[in-house]
Formats: structure tokens, C-alpha cells, sequence
């Protein structure tokens, strides 16, 4: 009987050990563990290969996980990942942009709305941002969102709050530089006149590729060319929304975040927790996905 207890005993450790790694890998990061706060490459193997990876995103239940390969420039394509509690499956070429030559996904925090940015022609110049609706069957059918935020020139990089504010880069009469990024709120059911962030944010440089953070308090986008810079390639900034409701002057996020190479298309998970983004810091310069903890953005702030 007391050998039958140890066995006991033994097995509820064995499984509660199971358990504690299970919750420290975590099916839905692919069973590795959370990061720290410096990037690290997010499931090489799975999701990061010898091939260019980018533009990393969860739906916000933590189901799916969505990324885009590059196969030439201006050509992507879209690969889905669906995660249970118990396994997660292979990368799958998933059905969304419809017959659009899509790129940029964002799905918004509430988890009912997917957007990409579509390149409507390449001369002139022309990309719009759609939209798709979920459905009891998946994704809808994409739809332009259309005027005003959609012009006859570029918009980009769709990215949203969660009160429904759609950030996006565009270039524009009340540009400061080339491309800055702009802002729309959304109310009864449209969208409202972009707005220019301002001078905390945009400069005489290119700013590209906004992510909002989902509660509207922060910022991050890369630019290139500005003073700080790492390299010649892209790099990652952030700014803190002030309480007037204008955005400050954006910081450079440090060399533990940024390299020499482009750093770019930062996504915040819709809990705040993990920040993800597209580096092209390896060694043969394909694009790979790296993720780091949001807690970094904290002690930014405190600075």
C-alpha cells in the first residue's frame, strides 16, 4: 500500500511537471518559451526558415497565426498556422486578399476584422487597405474600405485599437516629409478624415508601417535615414501618446532592439504582453520574425 502511495505521489508530480512546462512553452508560441526582454527569433523551424518571413500576427484568441513569405519583391503570400490546445498544425497557404497581391495584415483586437494593404497598380504608384469580416465560415469576401482613407497614391500598414482607430501611412498635401503616418477614427459606422500625428512622429523622413498599441497609448514604426540610425536599413520607434491627446517625440527603441540591418513592421499581441517584428539581422539578410516582451516598452517610458 505505501509503494501504491509513492507511485501515486510520483505520477501527480510527473503530470504537474507536464503541465508547469506546457504552460511555460505554450502550445500557442509553438512550445517556446515567452521571450525576455532583448528579440529573439520566433519558432525557427517553424514559422522562421532560409526563406524571407514577416509580418507575424495571432488572432487575438490565440487560434491562428498568420505571416506572409516574400517571394519577390511586391509579391506576398499569406500562410495561416491554426493552433489547438494540444497541437498546432503546418503552415498552410491561407485564402485571404481574395485575388488582391496582398501584404501587411492586421487584425484588430476584438478579432472580427482582418486588414491588408493591396497594390491596386505599380505605375503610377497605387495601394489601398481592405478589409474582410468574420463569419461563421471564416474570413469574408475583401472589400476596399474606400475614401477617405484610400486615395489614388499609397496607403499602408493598417493598424487598429481598440476603440476602432485605423493607423495607416500615407503620403499626403499636409505631409511633413514623404510618407507619414496618419490616423482615422471610426464612428457611426465610416471612418472619419485622416489626421497627421504630428510632429512628435513624422519628420522630413519616411515614417512607415504605424503600430498602435491595442489601448491607444503608445506608437511604434520604423524610419530610415533618421539621426541614430543603426545602419541604412530601417529602424524602430516609439511614441508615447501625452495627456492632451498628441503624440510625443519619438525615441529610437536601442541597439537591444534594433541592428544594423532593417528592423521593421512591429505587431503588439492583442493582450500588450509580446511585440513582434520583421528583422533582416541574419546573416544571409532574409527577413525573419522576432518577438520580445512588451515590458521593454515600460522602461523605455520610465526613461
Amino acid at each position: 500500500m505505501k509503494n501504491f502511495a509513492h507511485k501515486l505521489i510520483l505520477l501527480f508530480l510527473i503530470i504537474s511537471t507536464m503541465n508547469f512546462c506546457k504552460k511555460a512553452g505554450e502550445i500557442g508560441y509553438f512550445d517556446q518559451p515567452p521571450p525576455g526582454l532583448k528579440p529573439e527569433k520566433f519558432a525557427p523551424g517553424i514559422i522562421c526558415t532560409d526563406e524571407d518571413e514577416q509580418n507575424g500576427i495571432f488572432s487575438p484568441d490565440g487560434k491562428e497565426f498568420y505571416f506572409t513569405k516574400v517571394i519577390k519583391k511586391f509579391e506576398f503570400i499569406p500562410f495561416r498556422i491554426k493552433i489547438t490546445d494540444n497541437a498546432y498544425g503546418k503552415a498552410e497557404v491561407c485564402d485571404i486578399y481574395d485575388a488582391y497581391k496582398g501584404g501587411e495584415i492586421f487584425i484588430s483586437p476584438n478579432g472580427d476584422k482582418l486588414f491588408f494593404r493591396a497594390i491596386i497598380s505599380r505605375n503610377p504608384p497605387n495601394a489601398d487597405i481592405f478589409c474582410q469580416i468574420k463569419t461563421e465560415e471564416g474570413w469574408g469576401e475583401a472589400f476596399n474600405i474606400g475614401s477617405p482613407i484610400n486615395t489614388a497614391g499609397v496607403e499602408g500598414y493598417p493598424s487598429v485599437s481598440k476603440d476602432g482607430t485605423l493607423y495607416f501611412y500615407a503620403k499626403r498635401e499636409d505631409s511633413v516629409g514623404n510618407f507619414d503616418l496618419y490616423c482615422s477614427r471610426y464612428e457611426n459606422g465610416k471612418y472619419a478624415t485622416p489626421m497627421n500625428l504630428g510632429p512628435g512622429v513624422n519628420t522630413e523622413y519616411n515614417e512607415f508601417n504605424p503600430c498602435i498599441s491595442p489601448d491607444g497609448s503608445y506608437i511604434i514604426f520604423n524610419s530610415q535615414d533618421r539621426l541614430g540610425n543603426l545602419g541604412k536599413g530601417q529602424d524602430l520607434y516609439i511614441s508615447f501618446r501625452k495627456d492632451d491627446g498628441s503624440w510625443g517625440d519619438a525615441v529610437h527603441m536601442g541597439k537591444d532592439i534594433n541592428s544594423p540591418e532593417s528592423d521593421y513592421s512591429a505587431i503588439i499581441t492583442a493582450d500588450g504582453k509580446y511585440i513582434f517584428f520583421s528583422s533582416r539581422r541574419s546573416p544571409d539578410r532574409n527577413a525573419d520574425i522576432y518577438w520580445f516582451d512588451a515590458e521593454y516598452v515600460e522602461e523605455l517610458k520610465i526613461k
